[in-house]
């Protein structure tokens, strides 16, 4: 094969993986012991991008790392911060998929563009609690059953939902499109990976000849 052949081989390919590196989707899962954790997550973006926040743990799914999810979680409330650590948004359902238990549409989905480069900062937290003005500052939290039932409603212990159904602990959520080093080749490591191939195939063409 001629050697403009194979450059152009592999330039198409290193431009369809550059492609992928441009954009990822990244999955958190875990699970809370007590009704007013709000762990904060941190992610980059290394250009101008649109986002998709998506939970799954109130009805189930498969989140966008191909890991199924159990239904059965508590109702989730997604918060951003800005890359100051100022309040960006609060985020609760949207996602139009009903736990078959309880018929509810709790879960969690939000498009959210034009977000600059930058670091950002993602808390997820139990419907009823109230998030700060910056992510340093502590969460308002309250006695969801409590507040909404009168009572400390027992029989459902740490977790229950607005319509008075008992939930667990455990939480899923995607951030998805979300450009985020780590999770895919740099471009820049393209490069140096075709030009590689590249040395390969000109020495081949020289013993060749």
């Amino acid at each position: 094969m001629k050697l403009s052949k194979i450059l152009g081989i592999l330039g198409l390919i290193a431009m369809g993986i550059a492609c992928k590196a441009n954009a990822a989707n990244v999955s958190y899962t875990g699970a809370f012991s007590s009704d007013y954790e709000a762990p904060l997550f941190t992610f980059t973006l290394n250009s101008a991008s649109n986002i998709s926040l998506r939970t799954w743990s109130y009805a189930g799914g498969t989140n966008a790392n191909g890991q199924p999810i159990g239904s059965g979680g508590f109702d989730p409330i997604l918060v951003l911060f800005d890359s100051n650590g100022d309040f960006f948004g609060q985020y609760d359902n949207g996602r139009d998929f009903a736990d078959s238990g309880t018929g509810l549409k709790l879960d969690t989905e939000a498009e959210i563009t034009g977000l600059d480069a930058g670091e950002y900062f993602i808390a997820i937290m139990q419907y009823g609690n109230a998030a700060p003005s910056h992510k340093d500052d502590a969460f308002a939290t309250t006695n969801f059953s409590l507040a909404i039932f009168g009572d400390e409603n027992t029989q459902c212990s740490l977790f229950v939902d607005k319509g008075g159904n008992c939930r667990d602990g455990h939480w899923a959520f995607d951030i998805v499109t979300a450009d985020i080093p780590g999770t895919v080749p740099e471009p820049a490591t393209l490069a140096l990976f075709s030009l590689g191939l590249l040395g390969i195939a000109s020495s081949r063409r020289q013993k060749i000849g």
